[in-house]
């Protein structure tokens, strides 16, 4: 089924703009013979031809407005995939010649084929956009199966590793290795238990950024209740837990501005340094930190 549909589709890519090209040549060569009898006639008669958007040398040298008497030879001709417009005006309105609709004015006509065009252009763009979804979903499957065989996945508790890698050997950070650095102090506690009792899940991620996330060390969404971290930015153990205890504290404090960034890096800090309070000195690097990394926040919401 799916080799017939794809010789129906090359039998009519091929044969799609040809048959139209014959069809119009026939219309085309009364359209002349009757324009030219109508300007004998004495009627007046204009042949307007128009290119839209990026065009070949060939219909850009045909492009212009001409009398009956003195269009080119090859005005009403068209190629595969021609994007002109030619329009013949007299006293009724103008006529677009190939689809042989009538308008009230040359912007209406010019409107009308622009639309078409788009209309065209989008239809061939949602057909790429499905094609390529079917090859990232099945590179994405055939990634996670490599993964899977290379036992390169290592999930405990709350906590699911993915590696996007390629290639062999690579480190890993442990889970248990996170869990024994935040059971260090009672804010690593406490941000492990705000982490299970709340049902959110911990992800460890190994290259693969967006723009956003190429910079990051972590983000948190409560809608899915899903805390990313960026282990190839935090690099060590001691730097991943202190991002979760960072993120974890956003689970109390839903606040979007730098705020709430700059109490929940209070405790990250404190953790990583094992530290009850801060020095001013620390604080204040804090808060430089925070300026820095969200600068499109405001200090309150």
């Amino acid at each position: 089924m799916a080799k017939k549909k794809t010789f129906e589709n090359i039998i009519s890519n091929l044969l799609g703009e040809p048959v139209c090209n014959l069809c119009h040549a026939f219309y085309d060569q009364y359209v002349e013979a009757n324009v030219k009898f109508r300007s004998r006639a004495g009627m007046k008669e204009v042949i307007i031809r128009r290119q839209l958007g990026k065009c070949c040398k060939w219909c850009a040298d045909l492009a212009g407005i001409y009398t009956p008497e003195n269009a080119p030879e090859d005005i009403y001709k068209r190629h595969d995939n021609c994007k002109c417009m030619v329009t013949y005006k007299d006293e009724e309105g103008y006529t677009d010649v190939w689809s042989k609709k009538e308008f009230e004015s040359q912007r209406e006509a010019r409107k009308t084929k622009e639309n078409k065009l788009a209309k065209s252009n989008n239809r061939t763009l949602s057909v790429r956009a499905e094609k390529n979804d079917k090859i990232l979903k099945e590179l994405m499957n055939g990634l996670n199966s490599s993964l899977k065989k290379r036992n390169l996945y290592d999930d405990e508790g709350v906590f699911i590793s993915k590696d996007y890698r390629t290639g062999k050997n690579y480190d890993i950070i442990k889970p248990r290795r996170i869990y024994k650095d935040l059971n260090k102090t009672n804010i690593g506690k406490e941000a492990l238990r705000l982490v299970e009792e709340n049902g959110y899940s911990v992800e460890l991620i190994y290259g693969m950024f967006d723009n956003y996330e190429s910079k990051a060390l972590g983000t948190i969404n409560h809608t899915s209740k899903l805390i990313k971290i960026y282990v190839d930015n935090t690099k060590t153990i001691k730097d991943t837990a202190a991002t979760l205890v960072h993120e974890a504290n956003h689970i109390k404090d839903f606040g979007d501005c730098k705020k709430s960034e700059f109490f929940c890096e209070i405790k990250a800090r404190k953790h990583a340094l094992r530290k009850d309070h801060l020095t001013r000195n620390e604080l204040r690097s804090i808060m430089k930190w925070t300026n820095d990394n969200y600068s499109h926040l405001t200090w309150k919401e």
